[in-house]
């Protein structure tokens, strides 16, 4: 008789298929029991770089959060100085001297 090689490797791919997918069930199940599933520290050193990676994280949204306060808060004055010329430059404003007057108690 004649061999159906293409039945042998549906059956041969999809048992790999399978076990590749056991495998993976079995090492994921492996390190959640071992705790190298990412929720908890595997050192006190690990725990300290988490906690300061949290710190810098929320220091970071509060300094956002300020920032985005400020720029609501920021106002541009103009001709606080004296008068702007139409080429947004200080207009020339002329000096007077006034003489200088003092008071006295008499």
């Amino acid at each position: 008789g004649r061999i159906d090689y293409d039945s042998w490797e549906k059956r041969a791919s999809n048992l790999s298929k399978e076990l590749d997918e056991e495998d993976e069930q079995e090492k994921e199940a492996a390190a959640s029991a071992l705790g190298l599933d990412g929720k908890h520290a595997r050192s006190q050193a690990e725990a300290e770089e988490k906690s300061k990676a949290e710190e810098m994280q929320k220091a970071k949204q509060r300094l956002e959060a300020y920032e985005k306060r400020e720029q609501g808060v920021t106002e541009t004055l103009s001709g606080l100085l004296g008068p702007v010329g139409d080429d947004d430059t200080t207009a020339k404003v002329e000096e007077k001297h006034q003489e200088i007057k003092y008071i006295t108690r008499e």
